[in-house]
């Protein structure tokens, strides 16, 4: 594990030596590389899959762009700016993601609440409470109650562009809310 200064140096040096052909400082290299990203991007990001994710990408960019290193300014700053975009990346990839299909208009078959666990329920109404009453009432409609965004929206008496608007907000402060 790599807890002192010397740890960096030897790190500074593996890169240098990586950048010069050396095999197994290479390998050294994206070792000590692996657990300072995990440590860095594990205690921003919750997920253990997308850490992992997040890590592997690290490691591929650092191979993708070796020869970018300059020796004359920290290893450690190097790497966490490699490190920052890449987590910047996968939450982009991820809100990218979770917008498709929450603006998906279709209609959402209700889940029974059998189905959830009393724990997976508190935590839900928990979140639901953080929201407005506009929010709640739009998520509810959306995603509880199965109805589309134009359904929503003449119920609410509201544009359809509002209630897109109105269920974002919502979805993001339960995204947040529930660590998802």
């Amino acid at each position: 594990m790599l807890k002192t200064k010397s740890d960096l140096t030897k790190l500074t040096e593996a890169i240098v030596a990586a950048q010069n052909g050396d095999q197994k400082a290479y390998t050294r290299l994206l070792r000590g590389a692996a657990l300072l990203s995990e440590k860095f991007i594990g205690s921003r990001l919750r997920d253990p899959q997308t850490v992992e994710d997040v890590v592997q990408d690290i490691l591929f960019k650092i191979h993708r762009s070796l020869h970018t290193y300059n020796s004359m300014y920290p290893f450690e700053a190097w790497l966490y700016a490699i490190a920052r975009n890449c987590m910047n990346d996968q939450l982009k990839k991820i809100q990218k993601n979770m917008e498709t299909s929450l603006f998906n208009d279709s209609v959402v078959e209700p889940m029974a609440e059998s189905e959830i666990s009393a724990l997976e329920l508190q935590y839900l109404k928990n979140a639901m409470d953080r929201l407005s009453e506009k929010q709640r009432k739009v998520v509810t409609f959306l995603k509880l109650e199965g109805m589309t965004i134009k359904e929503t929206a003449q119920k609410m008496k509201m544009s359809e562009s509002a209630v897109k608007v109105a269920a974002h907000r919502g979805y993001k402060v339960l995204f947040e809310e529930l660590k998802l």
